[in-house]
C-alpha cells in the first residue's frame, strides 16, 4: 500500500476533544505511550510532527504541550521546548512521580528485608551485626533507624 502523506495521516488517526480543542492521537503508540507516525521511512513522535505540519519546521529540541495532554497533537498546543523545559512543566502540573521504595530504580533492598531489620532494630538488636547480615553499611541501618530512609516502612 502506498503510505499516506503526513497531513492525511493526521487526518486519518485524529480525532477532536470538544470542548478543550484538543486533538487526541488515536494511531500507533510507542512502549511509553506516547504516539508516533511512520514518516519518510521513519517513526517520528506525533507531537513533533505535528509541530511540524503546524510551523513548517521541526522542532529544535522537544515539542511540548501547553494542554498537558499526552496524546493531543492539535499544533496550537505545542511549542518548541528544552527537556528542561518539558520538566518544569510536568513539575508545576504535578505530573511528576519518583517511584519510592523498593519501585525506585536503584532500590537493593525489598520492603520485607527493610521490615526484619526495622522489627529487629525495635526488638534491641544491634544495627552493626544487622548490617553485616543483610549486606547493609552500617549508616544505612543507623537511617533506617531513625526514620531518614524508607520512612513509609515503619
Amino acid at each position: 500500500m502506498v503510505s499516506l502523506a503526513l497531513a492525511e495521516k493526521f487526518e486519518k488517526y485524529t480525532m477532536p476533544c470538544p470542548p478543550s480543542d484538543c486533538l487526541l492521537w488515536i494511531g500507533g503508540a510507542n512502549s511509553d505511550g506516547q504516539p508516533y507516525v511512520g514518516h519518510e521511512g521513519k517513526t517520528v513522535l506525533a507531537n513533533r510532527a505535528a509541530f511540524f505540519l503546524k510551523h513548517g519546521r521541526w522542532p529544535t529540541h522537544q515539542a511540548c504541550h501547553t494542554c498537558d495532554t499526552p496524546l493531543c497533537v492539535n499544533g496550537d498546543h505545542l511549542y518548541d521546548g528544552t527537556q528542561q523545559d518539558n520538566m518544569n512543566d510536568k513539575m508545576r502540573r504535578g505530573r511528576f512521580r519518583c517511584p519510592k521504595g523498593e519501585k525506585h530504580y536503584a532500590c537493593k533492598f525489598g520492603d520485607e528485608i527493610i521490615l526484619e531489620v526495622l522489627q529487629r532494630l525495635a526488638t534491641g538488636e544491634i544495627a552493626e551485626r544487622l548490617a553485616e547480615e543483610f549486606g547493609m553499611s552500617t549508616s544505612y541501618v543507623s537511617h533506617l533507624k531513625k526514620g531518614k530512609r524508607r520512612k513509609g516502612l515503619a
